[in-house]
């Protein structure tokens, strides 16, 4: 039996979208992420979804405060979710400073979301991801992030989430 490996005229995927879920805090690093990615792939786009901005806080006065810290209402995501529909993967940007708002972020998501969730770590132990795969955290990414690697595990996430459906 012969096999052919040869992959010269499988299509490979031509663009992947992903919404970067940005707190406050994370901006000038999630902006700096942005610009990066596009400068070295145009294969891969992200787009910064401000979590706290006026649009998507309106209708919603709830907020979650932690130590001096006010964090958008937990259920965010779910109401939401029609706008984060459009992108192939989520990009959840964890921090120190963030890192239990995440925790009650994904406990009040459990598994809702339609798209993979991918942690963005920033300065953080991994160690603190394993509560957060547990709550529904597809994988996670830590830094200084390769373009093509990004790309290659995102593409991985939202293959097994299509799998399993």
């Amino acid at each position: 039996m012969n096999i052919d490996l040869n992959l010269q005229g499988v299509p490979m995927r031509e663009k992947l979208e992903a919404a970067v879920l940005t707190l406050a805090g994370h901006d000038s690093w999630v902006d700096q992420l942005i610009e990066h990615t596009h400068k070295r792939s145009d294969k891969l786009k992200l787009f910064k979804v401000d979590l706290q901005s006026e649009i998507l806080l309106s209708g919603d006065p709830q907020t979650y405060t932690y130590g001096n810290m006010d964090y958008p209402n937990p259920e965010i995501l779910q109401r939401i979710h029609f706008l984060l529909d459009r992108f192939d993967v989520l990009l959840l940007p964890v921090s120190n400073a963030s890192l239990v708002w995440n925790r009650v972020l994904l406990a009040h998501t459990q598994c809702q979301l339609n798209r993979p969730l991918i942690a963005l770590s920033i300065d953080i132990n991994p160690i603190a991801f394993i509560d957060l795969k547990e709550l529904g955290l597809k994988d996670f990414v830590s830094a200084p992030m390769d373009t093509d690697e990004l790309r290659v595990r995102l593409l991985s996430a939202k293959d097994s989430i299509r799998l399993k459906a």
